[in-house]
């Protein structure tokens, strides 16, 4: 529905309205037109929508109630197609008690007066990142219901509402950053939750239209302001004066002054009081901030452009606070990938291999845990030793079934000079005499180089198994059968060994 078609429904009694039920024991604020509480949407469904709920208190006076309906007219009007304007869902009057009731968006994160009275309780500043986000979408608000042809006329801190609440912890998460590249250790989930909020596109809206003027409307004669008044803290000296030709340019004015306010934590009496930023700040806000209060209403910018300035400020704070954030971020993966390399447990045997595994170890006393260069080199270490494991095995497998089909190879001649060349076993069963070397595998029994070996020919549940010497000799010859072989000595001697297995008849 359009603006002219806003209607304020009546109910009858406090707990009648169809459509919200107000937890009145849910009091989120309090002020001179009366409270906001908790309220819920009555749906058929059990998804239902938490709100908040403004309370004003009428007591059927017809000013009051003149001047509420339209506040909520113009409300709803700069709320429309509005990002950070605060969001207005429908208004009932109580009749029997003159209550007015207001529904709009439930905003968690309070007001930035509450804000900054957190932050200064700790001694601190508000952050210059946290303050040009809250300053340019401030001026994203103002520049929307300026493009609508609306004034708001009663800008100050109390109604910048914050879609997140920031605590004075996260804050100081921000300021720790800033000074030593990482947060205390108890600030450490502060700083995560509130750089999570930094990039939030909506964080500051506008609300209370009250005393706003839409220039609009059919009446251009100056407001007569019912049950609230103006603050000489932030209003512009126009304004003060008491002249009745007020522009947008006095909302530029306020503005301003809430961006000092904020960043001073100085309320002054007078416009004439207002100072410098303090020096935590970059000279680009602060002549935003002078720029924005001169005294001279044509001399400010318009919303627009101030909102443009206070753009490029926060796009240059968040490019500076994201390097020292994505730095402390990449040093917490560090350490977690180092802390989570856990080291072997004492008494637990080293893995079986050819070699021993030189592995270095981490320095210091107990409790620390590895570096990731000292995981990598015991991973790549194990990794070897495991393919020489691997390999080993392979090359016996291999060796054993070469001498299970060599074994089955036609013989060659038996007595004589020896030259036959049937089954002859070259991997696992050659030794050469005279090497002084010691060979034990399965089924055979140790030959010792040097002078005449005498192999045994040990009988199995299949047959008997046969050794077949070949070798050379001066004046000598080689002789096979019944399980026994004689060489002659010599230095050019060999000994081959073959098995051959035949069954017992």
């Amino acid at each position: 529905m359009s603006s002219q078609e806003l209607s304020v429904r009546q109910i009858n009694g406090r707990d009648n309205d169809p459509y919200y039920k107000i937890c009145w024991d849910r009091k989120l604020g309090e002020g001179g037109f009366g409270a906001v509480y908790e309220a819920k949407t009555i749906t058929s469904t059990s998804k239902s929508r938490t709100l908040a709920c403004k309370v004003v208190k009428l007591s059927n006076d017809q000013n009051k109630f003149m001047y509420q309906a339209r506040e909520l007219k113009i409300w709803y009007k700069a709320c429309r197609n509005a990002q950070h304007v605060a969001q207005f869902y429908d208004a009932a009057l109580n009749r029997r008690n003159g209550e007015a009731y207001i529904y709009m968006e439930l905003l968690a994160g309070g007001d930035t007066w509450k804000l900054s009275d957190r932050i200064q309780a700790k001694r601190d500043f508000i952050h210059p990142t946290l303050l040009s986000i809250i300053a340019y979408q401030a001026a994203y608000g103002l520049y929307e219901i300026h493009a609508k042809d609306i004034q708001h006329r009663d800008l100050k801190p109390d109604n910048l509402l914050m879609t997140r609440k920031i605590t004075a912890e996260m804050n100081r998460a921000l300021w720790d950053l800033e000074k030593d590249g990482r947060p205390k250790d108890n600030y450490r989930g502060d700083l995560k939750a509130v750089w999570n909020i930094l990039h939030e596109s909506r964080l500051v809206v506008l609300t209370d239209f009250g005393l706003a003027r839409d220039h609009t409307a059919t009446s251009q004669g100056r407001m007569t302001v019912v049950g609230g008044g103006f603050s000489s803290a932030w209003n512009a000296p126009e304004v003060l004066d008491g002249n009745n030709k007020q522009t947008q340019y006095a909302d530029v004015f306020s503005f301003g002054m809430i961006i000092y306010i904020l960043a001073s934590f100085h309320l002054p009496q007078h416009v004439a009081e207002r100072g410098n930023l303090p020096k935590v700040y970059s000279a680009s806000l602060q002549t935003v901030y002078r720029w924005c209060t001169d005294d001279t209403p044509e001399k400010r910018p318009i919303a627009w452009t101030a909102m443009n300035e206070l753009k490029s400020i926060k796009n240059a704070e968040l490019a500076r606070i994201s390097k020292l954030y994505n730095n402390w971020e990449q040093s917490e993966r560090q350490a977690a990938a180092a802390s989570s390399s856990t080291r072997p447990a004492a008494g637990s045997s080293r893995p079986a291999g050819n070699g021993t595994a030189c592995v270095p170890q981490a320095q210091g006393g107990g409790g620390g845990g590895r570096t990731a260069e000292h995981q990598r080199l015991l991973d790549a270490e194990l990794a070897r030793m495991a393919y020489e494991r691997e390999q080993s095995e392979q090359m016996k497998q291999k060796a054993r079934l070469k001498a299970r089909l060599e074994g089955h190879g036609g013989g060659g001649g038996g007595g004589g000079s020896g030259s036959g060349t049937g089954g002859v076993t070259q991997a696992m069963g050659q030794l050469r005499v005279g090497d002084g070397g010691r060979h034990r595998d399965a089924g055979h029994t140790p030959y010792h180089g040097g002078g005449t070996s005498q192999p045994q020919s040990p009988r199995t549940a299949q047959g008997v198994r046969y050794v077949r010497v070949e070798g050379q000799a001066q004046g000598g010859s080689s002789q096979t059968g019944g399980g026994s072989a004689r060489t002659g000595g010599g230095s050019s001697s060999r000994v081959i060994v073959t098995e051959r297995t035949e069954r017992r008849r």
